[in-house]
């Protein structure tokens, strides 16, 4: 279990590495503008890749087949001297060249314009280590029977089988990497059905998240929504971040947003909204002094509504419920009567609740019937965001 636990520490610190390397060039990437040269750099890559791969004789066969070898044991048939006692030393020397060029050349391939990903390269590193450590653990018990540390092992029977450290391995650095726990030991027993290793697998994977998140939070899938910038929320948020803030503190005010009047609109106005602006919507107030909320309206519902009216120009157009009128075009169907609404003192760690478990996209903030502003998800990820880099400074 030694040195289980030692490959859940070399996981965690390999995922940790292997995270914040893959960052920092996609940063580049963006910050340098290399999209133009996207195809450029993909062959570049790929011709590195190649050379490198052709000079270690594990890096020549396809990835998910160098995995199925350092699984197996060598009952199963030997593999480029894997199961060669005299040639231990080299063949481990080998294994291990082979997950460190495996680590640079993934990170390599990581943000690239093509179909990849980082599951299977990070299973082949983790494999390496855990083979060739395997591998070493496996002629210390050989040429040394009656160790200590060996005297659980029946004499003259290896009780050491490398392809369970390999194993370990391939969970241990996927871990690190992707911080998945219980269900990356469920995915592990699912590939090889090996019940017995369950536990070693979940010892190994825990150490490797506790290691990892020593160094940062979360995997390499949340880190680059972070870096993307995403408005996505995870259901894990502290409440103690929010502070009791008051969602008026979040909110985009009524002086920066577009609004749409119940009255007073034609549709040449509303193309030209629709073609200068971005929004995904627009709240509906009855007038600009009052600013009372009528509804809300989507982008897509809105352009779908001018499209079904065959009417252009200065036609007149309302969104109220003005039953029997003739003069104009209505849209009242269009808009949603009921928005979700809160008060300015709402507390934010009820947003951030609400944002979360009901997926929502935005709210709108009244107080009283009237529209005193609008939170979105991009607002509610920049709080979240804020608060937590004022907590890591303090």
């Amino acid at each position: 279990m030694v040195f289980f636990c030692l490959l859940g520490i070399l996981g965690g610190l390999l995922g940790a590495f292997f995270n914040r390397m893959s960052l920092l060039l996609m940063g580049a990437r963006e910050h340098l503008s290399l999209r133009g040269l996207a195809v450029s750099e993909t062959v570049i890559v790929a011709l590195v890749t190649a050379v490198i791969s052709f000079l270690n004789i594990f890096m020549r066969v396809d990835t998910a087949e160098l995995v199925s070898y350092l699984f197996q044991e060598c009952s199963a048939g030997d593999f480029q001297g894997l199961c060669d006692q005299n040639e231990v030393a080299s063949t481990a020397g080998l294994l291990i060249l082979a997950g460190m060029a495996k680590i640079f050349l993934t990170i390599l391939a990581v943000g690239l314009p093509v179909p990849s990903g980082v599951y299977m390269p990070s299973m082949a590193i983790g494999a390496c280590f855990g083979r060739a450590l395997g591998m070493l653990v496996q002629a210390w018990q050989q040429n040394y029977p009656t160790s200590w540390f060996f005297s659980s092992c029946p004499p003259d029977i290896s009780c050491i089988t490398p392809g369970t450290y390999a194993l370990v391995g391939a969970a241990a650095v996927l871990g690190g990497i992707t911080r998945m726990t219980v269900s990356l030991a469920v995915i592990m027993f699912e590939l090889t059905g090996a019940l017995t290793y369950v536990l070693p697998i979940m010892v190994a994977v825990m150490i490797s998240k506790w290691v990892g998140d020593a160094f940062d939070e979360g995997g390499l899938d949340d880190a680059i929504i972070r870096l993307k910038g995403y408005p996505y929320l995870d259901d894990t948020s502290d409440e103690s971040l929010h502070a009791d803030r008051p969602a008026e503190r979040v909110m985009t005010r009524m002086e920066d947003l577009v609004v749409l009047f119940e009255r007073g609109h034609v549709l040449q106005e509303i193309e030209d909204l629709l073609e200068s602006t971005e929004y995904n919507g627009f709240p509906i107030v009855r007038s600009i002094q009052d600013m009372k909320l009528v509804g809300y309206i989507t982008r897509g519902d809105l352009k779908t509504a001018l499209g079904m009216c065959h009417a252009v120009g200065d036609l007149p157009c309302s969104f109220a419920n003005d039953d029997g009128a003739t003069d104009g075009v209505n849209f009242y169907q269009w808009i949603n009567e009921t928005p979700l609404t809160v008060k300015p003192n709402f507390p934010m760690s009820s947003v951030v609740d609400m944002f979360t478990k009901m997926g929502l996209r935005f709210v709108l903030v009244t107080e009283q019937g009237r529209l005193l502003g609008l939170i979105t998800k991009k607002d509610v990820m920049s709080h979240v965001y804020a608060q937590r880099a004022t907590m890591l400074l303090q």
